[in-house]
């Protein structure tokens, strides 16, 4: 906790410094060689608060969690639900990032090296518990039907096709209630 208080006091900080540093490249004339060595410094400060941002992010308990990773929010992805780290459990290890943006847009990748552990699809289930915790209860990807991995990956979350679009793209409907899910789960079987 400590730690969580010194990182927001330090930014807190670097934002006033941030603030003073816009006042002084409002009166500067844009010309001027100060305007641009204010507005390097400028740049500079706004890459020192997302690190700083970073490390608070990985400061805080997870947004979801199961025995092989964890779900923690990225603050710089905007919306109510936004983009989510994948990281493994218990650790600050990113294996990967999922988001929710629509109900017809949801998507994540695992980096590379990270790839066949079903991390995405551990993801996929944890953003589904955080979407029915907020009132959601379906969301509807929309995929392009030559993207197999997602069709998977969709289809073994228990994902129904419910129509064929033009350009090659395929809708599914997707529940996030897990009594729903088990059902169609146990269907499957």
């Amino acid at each position: 906790m400590e730690e969580l208080n010194k990182l927001y006091e330090l930014r807190k900080k670097i934002e006033l410094k941030l603030e003073q540093l816009g006042e002084e490249l409002d009166v500067l004339d844009y010309d001027d060689d100060e305007y641009s060595s204010v507005l390097d410094m400028t740049e500079e400060l706004e890459e020192e608060i997302y690190k700083i941002d970073e490390a608070i992010i990985m400061t805080k308990n997870p947004d979801a969690s199961n025995d092989k990773i964890d779900l923690k929010k990225n603050i710089h992805k905007g919306g109510k639900f936004g983009e989510y780290y994948i990281l493994l459990h218990g650790t600050n290890t990113k294996v990967g990032q999922i988001g929710f943006y629509s109900k017809e847009s949801v998507g994540g990748l695992i980096y590379e090296e990270y790839r066949g552990n079903h991390y995405l699809y551990e993801a996929l289930n944890l953003l589904s518990q955080i979407l029915y915790n907020n009132g959601i209860e379906c969301f509807y990807p929309i995929i392009h039907k030559d993207n197999i991995a997602s069709i998977k990956l969709v289809e073994r979350y228990g994902g129904r096709l419910i129509k064929e679009l033009d350009g090659g793209l395929v809708q599914y409907e997707c529940k996030t209630n897990p009594k729903e899910l088990e059902e169609e789960t146990n269907k499957k079987i």
